[in-house]
């Protein structure tokens, strides 16, 4: 009985120990050394506060510092995006590019649009899907 026990600790400390070697080496496969990130210089950052909200929540697309924008942007479209920003989905954020849809209630198949910020590099695009065909507006300036 006694060699039992001392065969079964032996076993446990092994698989124990190894566990813990296996949680390293998977620590040390995912970790992500950042060398240079670019610098957020955008005056939109603080759009970042709002993430996980929704646009109409947070008057999005009449924030002063973004709606001048949008309107230099898409011009005379910008009143159309308005009226259409309807159904919504909540404000998103990945490698530090801000983004959120809007379409016509119950015709978003036909008259959707994207709006995505990317703060690093302090520009503006918005998508328009419209009867399957697609119109891009991007802000090409500064930075």
């Amino acid at each position: 009985m006694k060699s039992t026990f001392l065969t079964f600790l032996t076993i446990a400390v092994f698989l124990l120990s190894s566990c813990t070697e296996r949680k390293r080496t998977e620590k040390s496969k995912t970790s992500i050394e950042i060398i240079d990130p670019k610098p957020i210089r955008s005056e939109l950052a603080e759009l970042a506060g709002y993430i996980g909200r929704y646009p109409n929540e947070v008057a999005l697309l009449k924030n002063v510092k973004l709606q001048p924008r949008l309107q230099e942007l898409l011009g005379s479209d910008y009143d159309m995006m308005v009226k259409y920003w309807n159904t919504e989905t909540p404000i998103t954020i990945e490698n530090n590019i801000i983004s959120t849809t809007g379409c016509e209630q119950h015709n978003c198949a036909n008259n959707d649009f994207t709006l995505s910020i990317d703060l690093p590099n302090d520009q503006i695009s918005v998508y328009h899907t419209r009867n399957g065909k697609v119109k891009k507006y991007t802000e090409q300036h500064k930075m």
